[in-house]
C-alpha cells in the first residue's frame, strides 16, 4: 500500500528514489527496525545507494511527538538540522539528501549510504592504518567540538569507518556547547565505549587528537600543548559512564522484569532468570540436599561443606548447576545482611553486574533467602555449572600460555570497570582449556564491590594476591607479559617498575603457592 508524502527539502532525484518505495515500485532492504526507528538501505534509478531513516511518531506518546514536530523539536528535525550545520563547518558527518513527513505522522530522514564498519569491528588490524584511523577519528570529534557543538551519544557504534575516513552518524541528539567540561563529557562516552577493544595508548590518540592539534607521535605523547589535567578529565568521565551505565543495567535485574522473576518455595523467596523456571528452581534445591545425604543421582557431588556453606554440583532442568547454600551466621552478619542483603543476594547482584558489565562470571540462575521477622538466616544461590571450563590451577600444561594470554586485558578491563571481587585467587578464575586464549569466568560471588574507580593500592594487592596464587611451574616470563598486558589497559600513577617490585613483595609475604622461582626481584629463599 502507497504512503503519501509532504516534502519539505532536498534534492529532487532522491525524492523520487523514496517515492518509488513508497509506492511499492523499488525494493529495499531493512537494516534494522525497532517501535521508533526504522532503517532502510535503498537504491537509486542513478545506481547510487542511500539510507532511509524513518522516525516513527508511535502510539504510547503520539501527543508529545505532535507537539515537539509541531515547535521543530522532533528528532527528525533536530538530526537534519545539525548535519546541515556541522557538514557545512567541515566536520565528518552525513550531509542530508531530502526529508519531509508522511500522512500518518512518521518522518523521513534521507542520507548517503556510507560502506564500511561501525565502531571496532570498524579498526584495522594493521598498526599504522589502526593508528591513522583513531587519529583522524579524534580530529573528527574535535571538528564537530570546534564547531560549537556536542554530538551527546558519542559511542563506537556512532562511529562508521569508512575508506575515506571516520564518519560520525546518529546526532539526534546533539546539542550546542562550548564548555570544555561538555567536551570531555563526549569524549568519555566515546572512551568508554572502545574499552573493550583498545587499549589505553589507542584511546590516548583519540583524546589527544581530539583536544589538541596535530598528529599523535606514537612514542612521544608529550609532544602536543594539550592540559595533562584534560586528559585525565576524559578519563574520569569514561569511568563515570561505566559506573551510570553498569549501574543502571544491574539495577534492572534486581527486581522482577523482562529478564527475572519473582519465585516462591517453601525454602524461601527471590528471584529467578527468565529462563529458568521455578520447577527447575525447585529441582535444584531438591537434587542439592539429596547431594549433601549422599543420595544425589550420578554426576552430583559435594564440593564443599565446611559448617558455613554448603556447595554441590548436580542438574536440574537438564541443566548442570551449582547451589551454594549459606548456613545462619552470627547475629551482627544476620544484622548486617539485612542493609547489604544475604549471601546469595549479593552472589545474584554481582554475577549479573559483571555480566552486565561485559565480562564473564557463572550466570546466577536464582537467589532465595529464608527470612524470619524480616531477618534473612538462611540462603541460597544457584548458578550455572562452567563446564567445561575450569579453574586456573586444574588447566593442563599446554593450555597455560594461551590463558595467561588472555587474563592481563581481562584484569585491566575488570579493574577499569571498577569491579574488585575482594578475593581474587585462581581457584575462583574458570576458563575453557578447548578454546585458546579464552576471556576467563569470575566464581564465588558475594564478595565482589563495584566502584567508580578502584584505588592503585587495593588494584596492586588484587594483582598480587592472584599472582600468588599461582604456582611457580606458571613461569616468571608469562607472569610478566600478563603484567605489561595489565598496564596497558589500567596504567599505574607509580611507574610500571616500582608497581611489578610491589606485586612481587606482596605476593611472597602472602606466603601462597608462588615461591618467586625465576624471578628476577625476588630472592632466592624468601624469609
Amino acid at each position: 500500500m502507497s504512503e503519501q508524502i509532504h516534502w519539505q527539502g532536498g534534492e529532487a532525484r532522491v525524492q523520487r528514489c523514496v517515492e518509488a518505495w513508497l509506492e511499492g515500485r523499488a525494493a529495499a532492504e531493512t537494516l534494522r527496525d525497532s517501535p521508533r526507528r526504522q532503517l532502510l538501505r535503498l537504491a537509486s534509478t542513478e545506481g547510487s545507494t542511500v539510507l532511509v531513516k524513518r522516525f516513527r511518531t508511535g502510539s504510547h506518546h503520539w501527543l508529545r511527538e505532535k507537539l515537539k514536530a509541531g515547535l521543530g523539536r522532533s528528532p527528525a528535525d533536530r538530526e537534519r538540522r545539525f548535519l546541515q550545520s556541522l557538514h557545512a563547518a567541515g566536520a565528518p558527518v552525513p550531509e542530508p539528501l531530502a526529508w519531509g513527513t508522511l500522512a500518518g505522522g512518521d518522518r523521513l530522514l534521507v542520507l548517503p549510504f556510507l560502506e564500511g564498519g561501525t565502531g571496532a569491528e570498524g579498526l584495522s588490524s594493521v598498526a599504522s592504518e589502526r593508528r591513522a584511523q583513531l587519529e583522524a577519528l579524534g580530529r573528527g570529534v574535535r571538528a564537530i567540538h570546534e564547531a560549537g557543538y556536542l554530538h551527546g551519544d558519542l559511542h563506537a557504534g556512532n562511529v562508521m569507518f569508512t575508506p575515506s575516513g571516520p564518519v560520525l552518524v546518529d546526532l539526534q541528539h546533539a546539542r550546542r556547547s562550548s564548555g570544555q567540561a561538555g567536551r570531555c563529557r563526549d569524549l568519555g562516552e566515546l572512551d568508554y565505549s572502545l574499552w573493550a577493544r583498545a587499549s589505553i595508548a589507542d584511546r590516548m590518540r583519540i583524546r589527544r587528537a581530539a583536544l589538541g592539534s596535530g598528529p599523535v607521535e606514537s612514542e612521544a605523547l608529550g609532544a602536543d600543548a594539550i592540559s595533562s589535567e584534560a586528559l585525565r578529565a576524559v578519563g574520569r568521565a569514561a569511568r563515570d559512564k561505566a559506573w551510570r551505565h553498569g549501574k543502571s543495567r544491574t539495577r534492572r535485574l534486581l527486581r522482577p522484569g523482562r529478564r527475572s522473576a519473582a519465585v516462591h518455595l517453601v525454602e524461601g523467596h527471590g528471584l529467578r532468570w527468565h529462563e529458568f523456571p521455578e520447577h527447575a528452581v525447585r529441582e535444584s534445591l531438591v537434587a542439592h540436599r539429596a547431594a549433601l545425604a549422599g543420595a544425589g543421582p550420578p554426576g552430583s557431588e559435594v564440593l564443599k561443606d565446611d559448617g558455613r556453606s554448603r556447595i554441590t554440583r548436580s542438574l536440574a532442568g537438564n541443566r548442570p548447576v551449582f547451589v551454594k547454600e549459606v548456613l545462619p551466621r552470627g547475629p551482627l552478619r544476620i544484622l548486617a545482611d539485612v542493609f547489604r542483603g544475604s549471601p546469595a543476594w549479593r552472589g545474584w547482584r554481582a554475577g549479573h553486574g559483571i555480566r552486565e558489565r561485559g565480562l564473564g562470571a557463572a550466570l546466577p540462575l536464582a537467589t532465595l533467602d529464608a527470612r524470619r521477622f524480616g531477618l534473612p538466616l538462611r540462603s541460597w544461590l544457584v548458578l550455572e555449572d562452567l563446564l567445561p571450563a575450569v579453574d586456573l590451577l586444574a588447566l593442563p600444561a599446554e593450555a597455560r600460555a594461551s590463558a595467561l594470554e588472555a587474563l592481563g586485558a581481562w584484569l585491566g578491563r575488570l579493574h577499569m570497570r571498577g569491579i574488585d571481587h575482594g578475593d581474587l585467587k585462581a581457584t575462583h578464575l574458570f576458563a575453557r582449556p578447548d578454546v585458546p586464549a579464552a576471556m576467563p569466568a569470575l566464581i564465588d560471588l558475594e564478595g565482589l564491590r563495584f566502584q567508580r574507580q578502584i584505588p592503585e593500592p587495593r588494584r596492586l594487592e588484587a594483582l598480587a594476591e592472584l599472582n600468588a596464587s599461582l604456582p611457580d611451574t606458571w613461569p616468571a616470563e608469562a607472569r610478566r607479559r600478563v603484567f605489561a598486558r595489565y598496564a596497558a589497559f589500567e596504567p599505574f600513577e607509580m611507574g610500571r617498575a616500582e608497581a611489578l617490585e610491589e606485586i612481587v613483595r606482596a605476593s611472597l609475604a602472602r606466603r601462597h603457592r608462588w615461591k618467586g622461582d625465576g624471578c628476577h626481584g625476588a630472592p632466592a629463599s624468601p624469609s
